[in-house]
């Protein structure tokens, strides 16, 4: 007899039940493991695609809330801007009225003939309204200026205001 015949003799067939048993169970816990394992994986991968998911709706509607606020916000700057402010009284003459004389002195003495020469004064009248027309002009935009650079302000002012509150540590 060999030595495989001899210790297979030795041990009963209710060890090899036992024994059997054992692999079984082992075999039922490894194959358990792997299963729950790989359940667990489906889960997580779902989970992670539902997260993906709502976070790319949540930016969208951040994105596009963002955008709306920005058209608004653009919207009331050009409305500010654009809009002159006419508040102040404009001044009627920036020149007191028009010389019937030419401020140039005339000839010393009687022209040939004897004649003195008329002085007109169509020159002066003439440049005078092109000087009031030049100077209400400059007043629009100055007055405009001052209106733009007042509403710059206010928009530098609440933007400043908004990055206060935006940067302030939270309580």
């Amino acid at each position: 007899m060999s030595i495989i015949s001899t210790a297979l003799s030795a041990t009963g067939i209710k060890d090899y039940l036992y024994g059997a048993a054992i692999v079984a169970l082992i075999g039922g816990f490894l194959w358990y493991n792997h299963h729950e394992r790989a359940i667990g994986a489906a889960q997580v991968v779902a989970s992670d695609q539902k997260a993906v998911a709502a976070q790319v709706e949540r930016d969208a509607a951040v994105q596009s809330i963002a955008a709306v606020a920005t058209q608004l916000a653009e919207k009331k700057d050009e409305a500010i801007i654009a809009v002159p402010v006419h508040n102040a009284p404009l001044p009627s003459r920036l020149c007191g009225p028009a010389r019937s004389r030419s401020p140039v002195p005339g000839a010393a003495g009687p022209g040939p003939g004897g004649v003195i020469a008329p002085i007109s004064g169509n020159e002066d009248a003439r440049a005078t309204s092109e000087l009031q027309r030049f100077a209400d002009a400059a007043v629009t935009i100055a007055r405009d200026a001052d209106a733009q650079v007042t509403a710059l302000q206010a928009v530098d002012a609440a933007l400043r205001a908004e990055m206060a509150t935006s940067t302030a540590p939270a309580k």
